[in-house]
């Protein structure tokens, strides 16, 4: 089911007005009340050409009646709303890839259905894009509820190896379509990462990223509850990534990798390692002896990786 709203954008003009049309993505289950204010955010842009896809993943809930109700108060910057419903649940990438498909905008971005845009979001990334880069993201705002900060501090350059080690990105990024197609969009066997998995493909093949000292996106978890699985699924998704880009990884970056994935998966010798750390008790017999404890048999890494590591800690 496609719904229109707005201007009929393909008409005499398009591929001048098609230049800086940016295409934003909402794929969204379950969560209708969230859903509604993440398209409201869209539609209070100061952008002045939008195109707006809703992806559901097969609600349970009438999510096309929200976005037809959507429609009498869509301000004249959406110049196309596309509404598309998957016959089943097929899963967060399955749902972005078919909303990438039928994208028209120069640009696109993404926007989770519990998150959401401050109002120049749209405005900074476009004005700040520069082609020289892979692609352009910002800082975000993680929403508690409670102590509402700001996840990064900094303006930065991407490179490979960073990406490699964190998603300094976050998970949402301005980009060329045509660029997020190149790579073949969002890889479907990643349940979780599928984000940092994109952007270091991105990386790879346009070069190094930019990422702005602006709070544009916000990241809500306020209504998340505790999960008791989220370290076994970090584990299985990091152990994934890991082995899929392991052979265009610096040893130092193979090094920071494994390291996560030890911690990762004993929590209690994680929670030693961060006494240590808070302590600055730093030895190297205490090192090996947790490693040790952690992985019976595994190759000693070099101690030079783990000092920097506490040290950015520890500071």
């Amino acid at each position: 089911m496609d719904l229109f709203f707005g201007y009929n954008y393909f008409v005499d003009g398009f591929e001048k007005e098609m230049e800086k049309l940016v295409s934003v993505l909402i794929t969204s289950y379950n969560r209708p009340l969230l859903l509604r204010r993440a398209i409201l955010s869209v539609f209070n842009q100061t952008y002045s050409k939008i195109e707006l896809i809703v992806v559901d993943d097969n609600s349970s809930y009438e999510v096309d009646l929200i976005v037809k109700e959507l429609q009498e108060v869509a301000t004249p910057n959406i110049k196309n709303f596309i509404y598309k419903k998957n016959p089943r649940n097929m899963g967060a990438n399955f749902s972005r890839n078919r909303g990438l498909k039928h994208a028209k905008g120069f640009f696109i971005t993404g926007l989770d259905d519990d998150d959401y845009f401050k109002e120049d979001r749209l405005q900074i990334l476009v004005n700040h894009y520069n082609k020289e880069f892979s692609f352009i993201c910002d800082n975000y705002i993680i929403v508690t509820g409670t102590n509402n900060h700001a996840r990064f501090q900094r303006e930065c350059i991407i490179d490979l190896q960073s990406i490699l080690k964190e998603n300094e990105a976050g998970n949402q990024i301005l980009v060329e379509r045509e660029r997020l197609l190149s790579v073949g969009g969002f890889s479907i066997d990643f349940k979780r990462l599928q984000d940092q998995d994109v952007w270091t493909k991105l990386i790879q093949v346009y070069g190094s990223a930019r990422r702005l000292n602006a709070n544009t996106y916000y990241m809500d978890i306020s209504h998340e509850g505790v999960r008791i699985t989220k370290n076994i699924k970090d584990y299985v998704a990091y152990r994934k990534y890991y082995f899929k880009y392991k052979n265009i990884m610096y040893n130092d970056t193979k090094n920071y990798n494994l390291f996560r994935l030890m911690m990762l998966r004993c929590l209690k010798i994680k929670i030693i390692f961060s006494f240590i750390a808070k302590k600055q008790y730093w030895t190297l017999f205490a090192t090996k002896l947790l490693l040790k404890r952690a992985f019976p048999g595994i190759i000693y890494l070099k101690q030079k990786v783990y000092e920097n590591h506490f040290k950015k800690r520890v500071r």
